[in-house]
């Protein structure tokens, strides 16, 4: 293995040698430990295979079991709300898709909750999974799975237990009737969030305002790459809207009472839109008089604010 590394906890304002804690009784795979909420997680490697391990309430550490059968490869964890673990694991037989799996309280113990969820390499070499937790409303998640060659988007608001396609809006922008029957056609999204403040990603909520979802996304039999508009739900993802036909980046302010868009090009641009009723109409409006070139744009601080820069 080469490098190894330990788990130790000391009290801040007293750190000697001799009251450092070793909560975990060994070497660790260097860079796995991972402290959310309630939990803690490391991973042991040895020549052959890795075990996980967690612990609940800072308790003493328990290999994670997941179902018979499984051989994880890779572990990532996604979730620790409201005393559940979500999971995304990669198994022996998974190149580029993952499962999901839920626990329950202890962390301990595994259920599938969704299988073949997509996965791409981030921008450092970190493997990104195409899992978004909506903020504002617990136990809410879309994920990008695949099912025979195409990728779609599905959604539950249970944590997993239960998962629906999309319904795609009615109509478009110009108010032509949208012919998009579930299950053969729905509404797919892009679940890539920006780890760059400036630029919203491909899809954004906030915890002020529950309910707000804007993502850019597509409509039809899978997800696709080209063609991309810009969709919003203020129902909690019950019914979507279309709301741009080119990508932008939408800012929330004022707990979502105010939306802002700006458009994602390389080219100079003058104008903003603003939206005061959740994306159902919005106002141009001009920020300056010769055109500028926008990397971004930051609501500051907070998301109550009504003050951006």
């Amino acid at each position: 293995m080469g490098a190894e590394a330990l788990y130790v906890t000391c009290r801040l304002q007293n750190c000697t040698e001799a009251n450092k804690g070793k909560p975990f009784p060994g070497f660790i795979d260097p860079n796995s430990l991972v402290v959310q909420d309630e939990y803690v997680f490391v991973q042991v490697s040895t020549s052959s295979r890795t075990i996980y391990y967690v612990s609940a309430q800072r308790d003493v550490f328990t290999p994670m079991k997941l179902p018979k059968y499984t051989l994880p490869k890779d572990l990532h964890v996604i979730s620790t709300d409201e005393n559940r673990v979500v999971a995304a694991v990669r198994e022996w037989n998974q190149n580029e898709t993952y499962n999901l799996y839920v626990s329950e309280a202890t962390g301990v113990h595994y259920t599938l909750a969704l299988e073949n969820v997509v996965s791409s390499m981030g921008p450092e070499g970190n493997v990104m999974v195409d899992l978004y937790e909506v903020a504002g409303i617990k136990g809410m998640f879309l994920a990008n799975k695949r099912l025979d060659e195409q990728v779609k988007t599905y959604i539950t608001f249970n944590r997993g237990r239960d998962w629906r396609l999309l319904q795609a809006p009615n109509t478009d922008l110009r108010g032509n009737n949208i012919h998009c029957v579930l299950p053969y056609c729905s509404l797919h999204l892009h679940l890539q969030v920006s780890g760059n403040p400036y630029t919203s990603g491909n899809i954004a909520s906030k915890d002020s305002a529950p309910g707000i979802i804007v993502a850019s996304g597509s409509i039809g039999s899978e997800l696709t790459n080209g063609n991309v508009s810009v969709f919003i739900t203020s129902d909690a993802g019950n019914t979507w809207r279309q709301i741009f036909d080119e990508e932008y980046a939408v800012l929330y302010l004022d707990q979502g009472g105010a939306l802002v868009a700006i458009r994602h090009t390389p080219l100079p641009i003058r104008h903003l839109w603003l939206s005061f009723d959740e994306g159902r109409q919005w106002n141009k409006y001009s920020f300056t008089s010769s055109p500028l070139f926008v990397d971004g744009v930051l609501g500051e601080p907070g998301e109550e604010t009504l003050i951006m820069t």
